[in-house]
């Protein structure tokens, strides 16, 4: 029987935001403003809210801002937080890892600092409890997309195939049988938010040829194929701050009180 618990979380926010240009010219994606706080602020509430007892926070040596903003909010939050740099831009999937080097080994979660849960930060806590009462020994969030309008406010993320039938609520986990790149289309089932991996993901991961981040979608059909692999239903909606459209979406929500932080343990 595997653990349920995780040892840590990886926020991975080394990419360059050039979807986000030209906002991103001289202030990093994640200290974008939103709601009054900085858009990190939200992984960060997240952690708080799933009982995270670690987090590294991973970063580019070109944004000594945001590490100066993280370094600076440590002691704040009641979870230890620590920061990694990945030294070249080599996708996500090196930043994890550079990230996981500073964890104590085990199954561990991702959570990606572009989307935020709303009506709450409760997003990583609710894929933590799919995945623990699934038995999967990996996980991801996953969501329904609503309409075309919906879906033009969001970057690419990938289609989920299922072993079975879709989970039938909020909370719930169904088996996976893989994931795909697939235009994102009203109905259709996507990825989102974060993810729990372990040694079964490194085992698929190293099945798949070739380098970079078009592996993960590999890692994530051998689990699935095994048998191993979740999806859960995320509550709410998640918003992705990575495109233009999305992060204008989520600054009206907040300045219309329709989003809000909720939580909370920084300064």
């Amino acid at each position: 029987m595997m653990s349920r618990d995780i040892s840590g979380l990886v926020i991975p926010a080394a990419g360059l935001g050039t979807r986000l240009r030209p906002l991103t010219e001289r202030t990093p994606k994640e200290l974008l403003p939103l709601g009054g706080r900085p858009a990190l602020w939200g992984a960060l509430l997240e952690a708080a809210a799933a009982g995270v007892g670690r987090a590294v926070v991973v970063v580019s040596p070109a944004k000594a801002s945001l590490r100066a903003w993280v370094e600076a909010e440590r002691g704040r939050w009641p979870l230890e937080i620590a920061v990694a740099e990945q030294a070249a831009p080599l996708g996500a999937l090196d930043a994890v890892e550079a990230g996981r080097r500073l964890l104590d080994g085990g199954p561990f979660a991702v959570l990606y600092p572009d989307l935020v849960s709303l009506p709450s930060q409760r997003g990583l806590a609710a894929l933590l409890a799919g995945w623990r009462a699934s038995g999967a020994e990996a996980a991801i969030g996953v969501y329904r997309v609503g309409s075309v309008e919906e879906a033009s406010r969001r970057g690419a993320s990938a289609r989920v195939r299922w072993r079975g039938g879709a989970p039938a609520r909020e909370g719930e986990a169904a088996a996976l049988a893989g994931l795909e790149a697939a235009p994102l289309a009203p109905g259709a089932w996507h990825t989102t938010l974060a993810e729990v991996r372990g040694a079964s993901f490194d085992a698929a991961l190293h099945e798949v040829p070739g380098e970079g981040d078009g592996r993960v979608l590999g890692a994530w059909c051998g689990l699935g194929a095994a048998g191993l692999a979740a999806g859960v239903a995320l509550p709410g909606v998640v918003l992705d701050l990575g495109v233009l459209a999305g992060y204008d979406d989520a600054v009206g929500r907040f300045e219309r009180g329709v989003g809000a932080w909720r939580g909370g343990g920084g300064s």
